[in-house]
């Protein structure tokens, strides 16, 4: 096995006489842009013998090649084993944040992983183990379902034609009826979930109890179909279900009456779209920032901001990633996830990434924006205030960073902080 250790958004040297390496690595390269729907080339060659990795992190094998992308904690990484404990850090935060969108960020396959692959399957069976631990501790889910059987005593509705077909010596009525039933479609998802990790996961001690956690569902996941899954809601009342619903739903979507190759060009490993998992942990911790200040809090705010003449297809529209907002105020929090370029002693967002903060204040009605980029070394926050008042307002746009990689108390306090220094919370307070 040819090994290949790299650093996300870092240069890599190979050896470009290796043919068969070269046709691995742009193999690698389609599967993961095609598996993911990413709009471009996430490894892509550069001058001389050097190979560019940009956005993912995992770790994947295609025929003898294995290319492991350790995340990048600081500019010069030299430490493996903390870039490991930084990985693993950040998939929890990932798979917890991710919720419907599991699937665009993550690729992961379920057979043919070495040890060193299993680490993503793991992290994924423990945090839906918990979770579905804690929801059936609250509640199970029960649900009206629709019965046909012969009873002694009317109950729901008669069924006229088995009746008439039914010995007349038979003085059992058949009739159709609402039974509520652990037997519903839920609980068949649920435990479709369990017996996937069952079969792919390598912790032993995960594996058991998940095998005991499935004895208690009284239902077959073989009525499942994807047709049943594909719009699938979870009632309101079992929302303490929800985290441990999508992780199964996304995986049966993905996984279910699907046989992975197991010869030819086959991609296996698990492989993270790091600007999407950014995206997702910012909006999460966002969210609960906002709501422990007393704020409400929207993701992906879809605002009209120009018309077009000649139809609506060409208009344009602000989604800004975060936005925090009372009855009268609106705080806007868009993530991006790439290192500022340094500008004499500050560091400076692009125009791109600041003239979008401008017209999104424009479409909300909204006086401030908030940037927030992955920490770095050297990162320094800053703010600017737009020279002429717009709407009779001066435009304050900022910009902060937040370590993704870092403790969890650190990473809540940090958002806290960042909507406390905010002129719109001294506004509100």
């Amino acid at each position: 096995m040819r090994k290949i250790v790299a650093f996300e958004n870092s240069q890599c040297s190979i050896d470009q006489s290796d043919m068969s390496m070269m046709e691995s690595l742009i193999s690698m390269s389609s599967q993961i842009k095609e598996s993911l729907g990413l709009p471009y080339l996430p490894i892509r060659f550069e001058s001389g013998n050097k190979i560019y990795i940009e956005r993912i992190i995992g770790n994947i094998t295609q025929g003898d090649v294995n290319l492991k992308i350790l995340p990048k904690v600081s500019k010069n990484p030299s430490s493996e084993d903390k870039s490991e404990e930084a990985l693993r850090t950040f998939l929890t935060r990932t798979l917890k944040s991710a919720g419907e969108r599991l699937n665009s960020i993550v690729y992961f396959t379920k057979t043919g992983l070495s040890d060193d692959q299993d680490v993503l399957i793991d992290i994924l069976a423990k945090y839906y183990l918990e979770s579905l631990s804690m929801a059936e501790k609250l509640s199970t889910i029960a649900t009206y379902e629709t019965k046909e059987s012969q009873l002694s005593t009317v109950k729901g509705r008669v069924l006229i034609h088995k009746q008439l077909s039914s010995p007349l010596v038979d003085s059992k009525i058949w009739c159709r009826y609402k039974k509520i039933s652990t037997d519903n479609v839920y609980n068949q998802l649920l435990l479709w979930a369990c017996e996937f990790f069952i079969a792919t996961v390598h912790d032993l001690p995960i594996k058991k109890r998940l095998t005991q956690v499935s004895h208690s569902f009284i239902c077959d996941s073989n009525c499942l179909s994807y047709q049943s899954v594909v719009n699938l809601r979870l009632p309101r009342q079992y929302s303490i279900y929800q985290d441990c619903f999508i992780i199964a739903k996304n995986l049966f979507l993905r996984h279910s009456g699907k046989k992975e190759k197991i010869s030819g060009n086959r991609l296996c490993g698990y492989v993270v779209s790091t600007e999407r998992a950014f995206e997702c942990i910012v909006e999460s911790y966002c969210r609960s920032a906002a709501i422990s200040l007393g704020y409400a809090h929207r993701a992906q705010a879809t605002t009209p901001l120009a018309r077009a003449a000649s139809g609506s297809e060409l208009d344009y529209s602000i989604i800004p990633d975060d936005l925090v907002f009372t009855k009268d105020k609106k705080l806007i929090v868009d993530a991006k996830y790439k290192l500022l370029k340094n500008d004499g002693r500050l560091n400076k967002p692009s125009r791109d990434d600041f003239y979008q903060m401008i017209s999104s204040c424009i479409a909300q009605n909204a006086y401030e924006a908030v940037l927030i980029y992955p920490f770095s070394e050297g990162s320094r926050s800053n703010t600017w205030r737009i020279i002429e008042k717009v709407n009779g307002h001066n435009y304050i746009i900022r910009s902060a960073f937040v370590d993704v990689f870092g403790a969890e108390k650190a990473l809540e306090n940090d958002m806290k902080k960042l909507i406390l220094k905010t002129s719109f919370h001294e506004v509100n307070a």
